[in-house]
């Protein structure tokens, strides 16, 4: 039986025992679904160092790291926006907070005001940092380890320091830079090779994931959002069946279909683990084993991804503003609306690629409008449930953008 047969079937049988079993289970689901995730977790960095630097050393030519690092760059960014335009239309036209009464604000402010102001405290540093000055200040670390013995790590400042340790190497002569260049090829197949023995255990972890989130949450929760929910599912769906494969199909040349197959399992444990991080050493195998895409441009793109591309994430971020503030009586203006596509795309980039991250920052989009930020209790209920839909189309976009680019250096088999 195959990888994502056994993955899919540890999603429904999750489901079913969350459904079923009694409250006393939980810790269980927990710590189950917990040790799948920090074990995906723990291969990240490495992964991500080995996997970049390599990638730089392996594309040699420095006006060729420049044209793929362009290509990349542009890909994510076009992206965004499109997909956080989509986002702020959809919420402008179907309102969702329309179907929302002043009974069930106050009722949702009170059951989850303690998760609300946990999520609004994190976020206090992230908006005194979120400045473009901030931002590229944080692209260059002062302390390397510190980057990546963060909670969670500064994913960007590591990205950024791999790279430019790649650099360094390439232009070391051939005598110190082949043992180097050995030693990182070795970490990266060590690396790969664990992914392989961590996806083992991958039904029994999605499992534990699916049923925690089943019993955590309950029917309840999804009918009293409703509309806001399936607004910004809606959004995520349209960008991912319609954006993702007509630009793979139009740039590439590569059917949605063999893109979408290729990519099951990668799927599978983004909607599970909540996580573009976790994830990650997946999407690296896959998109280099089964789209055929070659491993610098892989291993290039998708480091890189994982961190500055999160179209789900964003166009959740954009849905989820304007809903809170339709909710509070506010009617934004056409200039409040543009304030929220500049500071989404931004903030998606700066958003941690963990479970929950992305509305921490969502405090961070909220201010400058003058959103009441207590209204994030109104969507922490079903936020697990977008956090799932969001990451497969933040993923997506990697492998997209891997493609494309590799379709482009003319490297990617006809």
């Amino acid at each position: 039986m195959k990888l994502h047969h056994l993955i899919l079937g540890g999603i429904v049988l999750g489901c079913l025992a969350g459904a079923l079993l009694p409250q006393a289970w939980l810790p269980f689901f927990d710590t189950l679904g917990e040790l799948f995730i920090r074990a995906l977790s723990m291969v990240m960095i490495p992964l991500v160092l080995a996997s970049l630097i390599g990638a730089v050393l392996s594309l040699g030519d420095p006006r060729k790291l420049g044209r793929v690092g362009l290509k990349t760059i542009v890909y994510y960014l076009v992206s965004a926006v499109v997909a956080v335009s989509l986002a702020i239309a959809a919420a402008n036209v179907v309102k969702p907070s329309r179907f929302f009464s002043a009974e069930r604000r106050v009722k949702l402010e009170a059951e989850f005001k303690d998760k609300a102001a946990a999520r609004i405290k994190s976020s206090e540093k992230a908006r005194e940092e979120f400045t473009v000055w901030g931002f590229i200040k944080r692209t260059i670390p002062k302390n390397p380890v510190a980057a990546m013995t963060e909670d969670p790590p500064d994913m960007l400042a590591i990205i950024v320091f791999a790279v430019l340790v790649g650099v360094a190497a390439s232009l070391l002569p051939d005598a110190a830079r082949k043992p180097f260049a050995d030693f990182t090829q070795s970490l990266y197949e060590v690396m790969l090779k664990l992914i392989h023995l961590i996806m083992l255990a991958a039904p029994l972890g999605v499992f534990g994931l699916m049923a925690r989130v089943v019993m955590t949450l309950g029917p309840e929760i999804l009918l009293s959002v409703f509309a806001y929910f399936i607004t910004a599912l809606g959004v995520m769906a349209v960008h991912f069946f319609v954006f993702y494969p007509v630009t793979v199909r139009f740039f590439s040349g590569m059917s949605p279909l063999a893109f979408w197959k290729g990519l099951r399992d990668v799927f599978l444990t983004a909607f599970s683990t909540s996580s573009s991080a976790a994830t990650l050493p997946l999407s690296l195998k896959v998109v280099h084993e089964n789209l055929k895409v070659p491993m610098p441009i892989t291993n290039f793109c998708l480091s890189m991804g994982a961190t500055v591309n999160m179209d789900g994430t964003a166009i959740f971020q954009a849905v989820a503003a304007i809903f809170i503030a339709n909710v509070y009586g506010m009617d934004l203006t056409l200039g409040q609306n543009a304030a929220i596509l500049a500071t989404t795309v931004l903030a998606a980039i700066g958003t941690a690629p963990i479970p929950g991250a992305g509305v921490v920052m969502l405090a961070v989009i909220m201010t400058p409008i003058g959103i009441p930020l207590e209204g994030i209790a109104l969507i922490l209920g079903v936020d697990r449930l977008l956090d799932m839909a969001r990451t497969v189309v933040n993923v997506a976009g990697d492998a997209a953008c891997a493609v494309i680019v590799a379709a482009s250096e003319k490297e990617l088999p006809a």
